[in-house]
């Protein structure tokens, strides 16, 4: 019976950090700029969301020995496919296409091919 009280304890208090983190993640994207995912299908559009953070935010594939902030998969995505520098004190961001082939890995900026230069957002 001990056994199981303690069990169940800490069920319990993994339970509450995890209800705790979805929180603070939920009134980080309500007050600070972030990025979702438009979908052909709506219902899976706004499905996944991630806040910037001051500084670099990288986007992209995941391997062994590269994990970005924000993890996306699929065809045409490179490692480093993008990076979005935040600012909170000007509230200001800017993106960056990778350096490995912007042409094949594109990052579009209202419909504009972005190859080179940063594009303030």
């Amino acid at each position: 019976m001990e056994k199981e009280k303690r069990e169940f304890e800490e069920k319990l208090l993994k339970q509450q950090e995890e209800l705790q983190s979805k929180k603070r993640e939920q009134e980080m994207l309500e007050s600070t700029p972030h990025i979702q995912n438009i979908n052909s299908d709506p219902s899976m559009t706004g499905m996944v969301k991630k806040a910037f953070y001051d500084g670099e935010n990288t986007i992209g594939r995941e391997t062994k020995d590269y994990s970005p902030n924000l993890v996306i998969s699929g065809v045409g995505i490179a490692n480093r496919h993008c990076i979005i520098v935040y600012d909170s004190s000007t509230r200001s961001a800017t993106v960056s296409p990778n350096s490995e082939d912007p042409n094949k890995f594109q990052i579009k900026v209202n419909g504009n091919l972005l190859t080179s230069d940063p594009v303030s957002l």
